[in-house]
């Protein structure tokens, strides 16, 4: 009878008045719990929202407590979870023989010890110390770093399980983490579980977070990233929550799933996940849980024929952008698209077709209440803006001078005006928020952009530009279309065709983007306006300062740099200085006062870059073409921290948001997050 004494002991101490109003104050939920998704598993009278106890161990109510003796016996709930957070106020009791190793069996698949087995799922431990194990531990799987209960003493324990990792807090203390492999994972009940015959072990304050799969009200994941690029094009995290120093196939992987393909970066807000993706030539956007990956909902967006694309290239390349009760998103000359946060279409504009090769890769965005799109390609280039709740045209600039750049604008406080930065084809230009006039222009850039430009917080504007034959030396060169047509206008018509042209040469390699209207024949119009374009390309990084109208080339550019520039990855500014990643991982660090470069060099992953870096809480992600994730210190002294291999190619930027990192594979999402020390 020796198990029953810790019952006697407890019931001396107590009136049954005082275990009364004990009970009263214990075994509820605030409203503010409430508020915040928390059920309460025991309500402190009886077994209410439990299955039947199996084999023959025996559980209690007690004065409001939920009391298991006799060994052998498991308790579950009724309802199934996967992804939760579960709380609650725990008391075992050492009787001298044994130490415990009872527990709490969460994610089985039900079989509740059937046949003599135990739950097959994992089993934090209630234990003061069996084989290491001790309490806070998963049985067999992972040791709590110490000992943190004290017999005969309440203790809170917290246990969370999202995704494939499980932690577990002992009075507030992280004791124990654990990644579950992903083909464990299910929904189960939580399985109470007393273990020997001399064992007591008490339960009180039982309460439940669901997530996810659960049909529960689930707790908002903070920070948004609405855009490519995040807050207004900057690839800043958003919060100061601490952020790895490696990340990797199997390092602070907080979840990972599968995902079509596709070059679109995700946006964040709040506990959503937006991409776009092409399945089974199905043009879909996708809606995800942040908690875990899973996916909410797909919406398709209809086409008759799909345009060209580069070899290289995705045809669910621009960026979604989302203002968290909108989700727009564009598919080329497919058209432009509106959902609400539930997937339901709200309006779509027909696009294009565009003249490009290479499809459309600059991606739309939102201000208030207007969607901010440009799209330059060979033809019929232009600027718009478009009422976000109606998808009505307010304005639009057309871009006639302008062929085919990829560049995403971004907005720029400018002397007291919320200005659309646009770089394009020789020029970066200003445009008035609310007209779509043009308000500056910076000349004599390269021609083409893909990068994006950022606004540091001094106010300055800060636009790298870069294309091939812009670099002094290896500047493309070209003879004037009479001189030129002599040799190569074969059959005398006035153009030029495909046959005539060395499939090598400058103008051979490039006949596509030089016959803009894409008939088979470069004019003499066509071949004299890229002729112009060669002549006055320039590539070359600049900062800005605010003010002035018209050309502000000389009056206004505070300092220009014309190395190690990249062709794809946008500049990244942070912590005043600049930052850039060309293809080789040649890695540099610039004043951004003053252009000076202080820092340059190789890091690992030494192959091309599509990614633009992102960076937070000190740190730098680069991720190469071919999934190649470098780590960097930021600084002007930078330093590589690690270096890791996904194992498949990456296009897309991640998203950094409240201490989580959201980064797309070709063939996977994945989100890490730095796991607690112990």
């Amino acid at each position: 009878m020796r198990h029953f004494l810790p019952l006697f002991l407890f019931a001396a101490l107590l009136t049954p008045v005082q275990a009364e109003e004990g009970a009263k104050r214990d075994n509820q939920l605030t409203q503010a719990e409430r508020d915040e998704g928390w059920k309460l598993l025991f309500n402190g009278v009886d077994l209410t929202g439990f299955g039947d106890p199996t084999r023959d161990g025996k559980w209690r109510v007690i004065a409001g407590v939920l009391t298991g003796t006799n060994g052998k016996g498991v308790l579950p709930t009724k309802g199934r979870y996967n992804h939760f957070t579960l709380s609650l106020d725990a008391r075992i009791y050492d009787t001298g023989k044994r130490r415990g190793n009872s527990g709490i069996f969460i994610r089985s698949s039900g079989l509740l010890a059937l046949r003599g087995r135990w739950p097959d799922g994992p089993e934090i431990q209630i234990d003061h110390g069996d084989g290491g194990f001790w309490t806070g531990s998963i049985w067999q799987k992972a040791k709590a770093k110490k000992v943190a209960t004290k017999d005969r003493e309440w203790f809170n324990m917290r246990i969370e399980a999202i995704g494939r990792v499980i932690r577990v807090w002992i009075n507030g203390e992280l004791v124990t983490r654990y990644d579950q492999p992903e083909k464990e994972i299910r929904s189960g009940p939580i399985a109470f579980q007393v273990h020997h015959k001399t064992d007591v072990v008490e339960f009180k304050n039982i309460k439940i977070r669901p997530m996810l799969n659960n049909a529960e009200k689930k707790p908002k994941h903070s920070g948004v990233w609405s855009r490519f690029r995040g807050q207004n094009g900057s690839g800043l995290a958003v919060g100061n929550d601490p952020l790895p120093d490696k990340i990797g196939p199997e390092t602070n992987v907080e979840w990972k799933v599968p995902l079509a393909s596709g070059h679109s970066s995700p946006v964040i807000h709040d506990d959503r996940v937006y991409v776009t993706a092409m399945e089974d030539r199905r043009l879909l956007t996708l809606a995800l849980d942040a908690r875990d990956g899973s996916v909410l909902w797909k919406a398709e967006a209809p086409y008759d024929t799909l345009e060209p694309i580069h070899r290289s290239g995705s045809y669910a390349q621009p960026s979604p952008a989302t203002d968290g009760k909108h989700v727009v998103c564009l598919f080329g000359s497919t058209g432009l698209f509106c959902y609400n946060t539930n997937g339901k279409p709200l309006w779509d504009i027909p696009m294009g077709p565009f003249n490009d090769d290479f499809g459309a890769a600059a991606s739309p965005f939102i201000v208030g209440d207007r969607v901010i799109l440009n799209q330059d390609h060979d033809l019929d280039s232009f600027l718009m803006s478009i009422d976000l709740h109606t998808g009505e045209q307010i304005w639009k600039t057309n871009r006639p001078e302008f062929p085919r750049s990829y560049s995403t604008p971004i907005i720029w406080q400018n002397d007291g005006q919320q200005q659309i930065v646009v770089c394009g084809t020789l020029r970066i230009v200003g445009y008035d928020f609310e007209t779509g006039k043009e308000v500056w222009s910076v000349g004599n850039v390269s021609r083409l952009n893909n990068m994006t430009p950022v606004v540091g917080r001094d106010n300055m504007l800060y636009v790298a530009a870069w294309a091939p034959g812009g670099d002094a030396g290896e500047r493309i060169e070209t003879y004037p279309f009479g001189e030129f047509a002599k040799k190569y206008d074969k059959n005398q018509n006035g153009s030029f065709e495909a046959g005539e042209l060395p499939p090598k040469g400058p103008i051979g390699r490039r006949f596509r983007q030089l016959d803009r209207d894409k008939d088979g024949h470069i004019t003499r119009t066509e071949y004299e306006s890229m002729r112009q374009i060669f002549d006055s390309a320039r590539n070359l990084v600049f900062a800005l300062r605010p003010g002035g109208e018209g050309d502000i080339t000389e009056s206004h550019v505070v300092w220009q740099f014309s190395r190690l520039l990249p062709y794809v990855p946008s500049p990244l500014y942070y912590g005043d200085h600049l930052y850039m990643v060309k293809n080789g991982g040649i890695f540099s660090c610039l004043d951004a006062k003053t252009g000076d470069l202080l820092k340059h060099g190789r890091v690992s992953a030494r192959g091309n870059y599509f990614s633009s870096p992102v960076a937070g809480d000190g740190k730098i992600y680069l991720v190469s073409e071919r999934g190649e994730i470098t780590v960097v210190r930021a600084g002007e002294d930078w330093q590589e921290l690690s270096a890791a291999s996904l194992g498949e190619d990456s296009y897309s930027t991640p998203a950094v948001v409240a201490g989580r990192i959201y980064l797309r594979t070709s063939g996977h999402l994945y989100c890490f997050s730095k796991a607690e020390p112990f």
